[in-house]
Order: structure tokens, then sequence, then C-alpha cells
């Protein structure tokens, strides 16, 4: 038990660590109760019964055809013997053995029927908003309807009170008022008993009924349906759940996918060109990320090179990144200066409905020149070391807003020679915001 609110407790101790258990122990876990057996076939139906978990009657007008309702946020005291026992692991076998929730919800109800011989019919529904949806429905002989014979007004009572609620005779019930479906499916003796998620959230309702005169739920099969709903109410999660499961399958895969996709929008080795070596390394913070960057080749020789940092991370980041990298691709192979690119870009971002900026670098290195032009939108200056030692930042006094932020911004382009031995470093904030196990940041001071 790791901290859970209600505990876990063996014969009314609290278990914090490993418990070893012994025939005859008894589990209480949140709400539920427990009898430990070493033989499970040897089953004490009185002693079962003596150790009853409580429910109180919180209803009861005390006259033959009216309700009786049960607090359904309580445990309750069961009396049913062999049959609270059967109905149990006839539904955890069901359980066990099937796969598809509407199946194990059918199974339930077949077993319900069986627990409760009053009962002629039987339905599970979940609710989809305000509306009750039929999951499974089960009748002990043949069926006399098209339609299933549930009454709404029973349904939305239960939920709505949080009670699980018995009427002797609903037909004739002076403190009901009969709907259509009551009358209808002649509904007599009536037990409905809604249930709940973890969180409280009504999931839905079960609902028994006869319309036999004279055949009548009593008091204790109303306490024995309100312990067995909670099994519906696991099945439901657990379907949820699974159907969670897959989803997030699904979508880890489209994930992994497109994060393949983002890594080939950036080169897989560095460009080679005479008297220059380049190297370069990514890591997104998440599986897709809004950093990028690349190497163009330009129709005159020159080599550009792009640093861009979007806005946030995650898929939204990773869109734009592929926007920015087939727009600045087409924009700088279509001959347009450093400088005019970055304005075209800025005119394209500006106008999004997203309005996210992305901070951007580009150099444009001629090698034949040995000169670099620099334009930053916004972004970490790139540093010049040269090959005395000294440190110098590219654009400090050059660097416009990011892209995105400002219409009609315009950018302007700084060029500056590079010497033999000279190394130029551009980076995002990824790397100056990396901390420690001590919650340090690198910082930049580290770098320079």
């Amino acid at each position: 038990d790791l901290g859970s609110r209600h505990g876990t407790f063996v014969n009314g101790r609290p278990v914090t660590g490993p418990q070893p258990l012994h025939d005859g122990d008894r589990i209480q876990i949140a709400t539920y109760r427990l009898l430990f057996l070493l033989d499970p076939t040897d089953i004490d139906s009185d002693s079962v019964a003596a150790d009853p978990t409580r429910m109180s009657v919180i209803l009861d007008l005390g006259e033959p055809s009216v309700e009786s309702a049960v607090d359904v946020a309580d445990n309750s005291e069961t009396s049913g013997g062999d049959n609270t026992l059967k109905a149990l692991l006839r539904m955890l076998g069901r359980l066990k053995a099937a796969r598809k929730p509407n199946e194990i919800l059918q199974g339930l109800l077949q077993s319900l029927l069986q627990a409760f011989p009053t009962a002629q019919r039987g339905y599970i529904g979940t609710m989809q908003g305000d509306e009750l949806i039929s999951r499974a429905v089960t009748f002990r002989g043949p069926s006399q309807h098209d339609v299933v014979p549930v009454s709404r007004q029973l349904a939305k009572m239960a939920i709505r009170d949080r009670k699980a609620i018995m009427f002797r005779d609903a037909l004739h019930n002076k403190f009901l008022n009969p709907d259509e479906s009551i009358s209808q499916y002649d509904i007599r003796s009536v037990m409905c008993v809604p249930f709940y998620d973890e969180e409280g959230k009504p999931l839905g309702i079960i609902q028994l009924d006869s319309p036999i005169p004279g055949d009548q739920f009593r008091e204790e099969d109303l306490r024995l349906l309100a312990n067995l709903a909670p099994q519906a109410a696991f099945v439901l999660t657990f379907d949820q759940l699974q159907q969670q499961a897959v989803a997030k399958r699904e979508i880890d895969s489209d994930l992994e996918v497109a994060r393949r996709v983002q890594e080939s929008l950036m080169p897989a080795e560095p460009p080679s060109v005479a008297n220059y070596e380049f190297y370069s390394f990514y890591r997104a913070a998440r599986l897709l990320g809004g950093d990028f960057y690349t190497y163009i080749p330009m129709p005159d020789g020159r080599l550009a090179i792009i640093l861009a940092d979007v806005a946030g991370k995650g898929i939204a980041a990773a869109l734009y990144v592929a926007r920015l990298s087939g727009e600045l691709r087409h924009l700088i192979r279509s001959g347009e200066s450093p400088a005019n690119v970055i304005n075209l870009l800025n005119d394209s971002f500006v106008t999004d409905a997203e309005q996210r900026f992305v901070t951007f670098v580009l150099l444009v290195l001629d090698p034949t020149k040995h000169e670099l032009t620099v334009v930053n939108a916004g972004h970490w200056d790139p540093v010049l070391r040269t090959k005395r030692g000294k440190l110098v930042n590219l654009t400090s006094d050059e660097r416009g807003l990011p892209i995105g932020i400002l219409e009609d911004q315009k950018y302007h382009a700084f060029q500056r020679r590079i010497g033999s031995g000279d190394a130029v470093v551009v980076f995002t904030d990824g790397f100056v915001d990396a901390e420690n196990e001590q919650d340090e940041q690198y910082g930049d001071e580290r770098l320079y």
C-alpha cells in the first residue's frame, strides 16, 4: 500500500510493509473486505456473514408497498449466505473468462438472476452525458418485449440521490408516479442500484425487477445487490483503461513516426567544405521538439547554416519546425539575400493564427572569401572564438525580434571575416538552461 487514502488492513491492523497471510485472515482494501482461505472450497457461509461490512438503511417508509433506500457510498451488511458467495464466485469466473466488457456485463446479469430468485429481468445501463445507454439485458424466460424494460425514472432517482432503491410494487406505489415504462412493462417489485467510478462520477445503474404480483424483493436483497454493483463499475473502469492504453499505444506509434520525420528534416551528416569542419548535436527535451538546424547549399556555392528554436515543445512545435523547414529551403534556393529571407519568413509567420514566435539565426558561409554573413532574429548570439582565444559575439548590435512577433519587421545582415583556426559556435537555450541534479543551470558563463 503506497499511501492510499483509505489504507489497507489485515485483521484490523494497517499494512505498512510485506504482510504474511494466514488461513482465515480478514483483509480490508479501501471499501472492500476479503476473507483469505488456504482452501477456498471449504467456505463457511455463516462465518463470512458474521463479519459483515456496514451499510445502514437510509430510508424505509415502513409500508409493504413502498421503497427502501440504501446509501451506496457505504459498505453493506449482507445476508445472503450461499447465494452471495456463489454469485460472487460466478462473477469472478466470468471476469476471468470473458474479454469484451459487454460479454462480462451480460454474464454478471445472468449471475444476478441466479442469486435473486425473485428477479425475472435484469438491465445494466451506462451514462453517456445525460443519456442512459443499454449495455446488457437478460430475462429469466422468453422476453415479451422488443425493447429494454427499464424505468428511467428510477434510474435518474437512484443516480441523483446516490441511493440503491427498492420498490415492492412500483406499479401501485403512491409515492411514485408510474411512468410509461413502469406501466408498459408491468414493473412490480424492482431494485435499482447506481455505481460510480473512483472519483464518484456516475457510471450507470443495475436494475432487477419482476412483473409477477406478490414476488417481492427483500431489504437484504437490496443490500446484496448494492455490494455486487461495484463489479460492474470495475468492468467498465477496466475497459476504459484498456481503451486508453490502446489509444496511447497508437499515439505513441504516431509520435515515433513523427520523431523520425522530424529528424529527417535535419542533416544526417555534416557538409563537406574545403578548409572547414562542422560538428552538430541535437536532442529533443521530449519525443518531439521545437529546435531545428540544417545546412543548405546555395546555387552560388555558398552554404547556409540555420539554427532555430520554435516557442514551446511537443507536437505543435514540431509542426512549426516542418513548416519552417519547407519555407526556408524555398527562400534560400530562390536567391533571396540572407536579410530578406528572414523578412519574408517573418511576414509568413506573423499572420499565423497560433501566433507562435521563433528565434532564428541564419549564417551564410562563403568558403572562397572566408566570409560569414549573419542575420539574428531574437536568438542567442553566435560566438566566434579566434585562433588566439578571444571571444566575440557576432550579432550583439544587429539582433532583431524573434520571427512571428511584429509585422513588417526589417532584419539586417552582419558580415565577418573568418581566419584560419577560428571557430563559430551557435546554440539554443536548451544548452545553457540544462540543469544538474541540484537544479543548477549550466549557464552561459560556463559556455563562454
